[in-house]
């Protein structure tokens, strides 16, 4: 998005304000109409989840099976399972906010991912144990292809919804424009206005094309051509801790606390590192892995793990800033109701 200084008669600006503030009420008709259109693209994000694809190794045309599983359901899904069952983030249809929704083993962190031949790639799912890093690093690779997989899924719903929007809102706009009495050029009120609109959501969409083209060259790539090497042979840097047992599975991409801002307010997207957190009745593994050039950092963060407190922020720092985790049933009814609410609250404001 560019910063454009616009220039109007300032005898028009308190109209152009008072109009842009009307047409951020007046999209759509009703409440119950917009509720309507957020269930309507919600279920369309659903449903186009599971489209057919080709398979995420690279140079492969086969048909991609409808449910990988991007975390191990033998190393991270059944361990925290209840009666087959585990609970994972939702977004209510119809209240368009997020729930705990309770989701069976063979369904957790599907998406379509590989084909036939390349699920039996990951052999650690049928022996119940990862064994060295190279093993460790097909795990992560399988959290890389389903994050670019999340990002251009969330790209596309982005999109629809624009349009969305922009069906509903031109019209508008342009009947207000031809009745209202400006002095300004209403090509240029036009032109401000639908940048005020729209111009945070087309910002989003393109900080997901870039966000997807950095992640296949600088992640999806390497680990590609590397598979089944450990990731320090290959420009990563990589860390191993243990803590104590705990309830919950993740796999999810995170920034350091510290990653700088751009000038236009999108991340720098080189302090990326990834979590693999594998649950276990002794003490949970967890896997951290970044570029080499951010090494310090990730040793950084890997130190906070001798302290247990900070440790455990840094755990609920996850589970705020990713879609991508489940949880014991049971480990979710005891943190309580208000603390429920609250964290789901949080993670709808991020």
């Amino acid at each position: 998005m560019t910063v454009i200084n616009w220039v109007f008669n300032e005898e028009d600006a308190p109209a152009i304000d008072a109009l842009m503030n009307a047409m951020r009420s007046r999209i759509f008709g009703s409440e119950s109409e917009r509720k309507a259109a957020v269930f309507a693209l919600a279920k369309e994000r659903q449903r186009s989840w599971q489209a057919a694809r080709e398979c995420s190794f690279p140079d492969c045309n086969r048909r991609a099976i409808p449910r990988s599983h991007s975390l191990s359901r033998a190393l991270m899904i059944e361990p925290i399972s209840e009666a087959g069952h585990v609970l994972g983030l939702d977004v209510d249809l119809r209240s368009a906010s997020y729930r705990m929704r309770r989701i069976g083993i063979n369904e957790a962190s599907t998406f379509p991912g590989f084909c036939d031949a390349h699920e039996s790639e990951f052999e650690f799912e049928g022996k119940g144990a990862i064994s060295d890093g190279r093993q460790l690093q097909r795990q992560l690779f399988r959290s890389i292809c389903r994050h670019v997989y999340f990002l251009r899924h969330e790209k596309q719903s982005m999109a629809r919804y624009i349009e969305e929007l922009r069906l509903r809102a031109l019209p508008l706009l342009d009947n207000e424009l031809r009745q209202a009495g400006f002095r300004s050029d209403k090509r240029l009120v036009r032109a401000y206005l639908l940048e005020e609109l729209f111009g945070n959501f087309e910002l989003m969409v393109a900080m997901r094309t870039e966000n997807i083209a950095f992640d296949m060259k600088r992640w999806f790539e390497p680990h590609a051509a590397n598979f089944g090497r450990y990731p320090g042979e290959f420009g990563f840097h990589d860390e191993l801790l243990r803590c104590p047992s705990t309830s919950v599975a993740i796999a999810t991409v995170m920034l350091f606390a510290d990653a700088p801002r751009r000038d236009d307010g999108t991340p720098d997207f080189s302090f990326q590192y990834y979590v693999s957190f594998f649950p276990n009745d002794g003490a949970a593994l967890i896997h951290l892995t970044a570029l080499e050039e951010r090494r310090d950092r990730l040793v950084a963060l890997a130190e906070l793990f001798s302290d247990s407190e900070k440790a455990a922020l840094t755990i609920q720092g996850w589970l705020r800033g990713s879609e991508h985790w489940y949880i014991r049933p049971s480990a979710w009814d005891k943190i309580g109701r208000e603390i429920q609410d609250r964290f789901l609250e949080d993670h709808a404001r991020i």
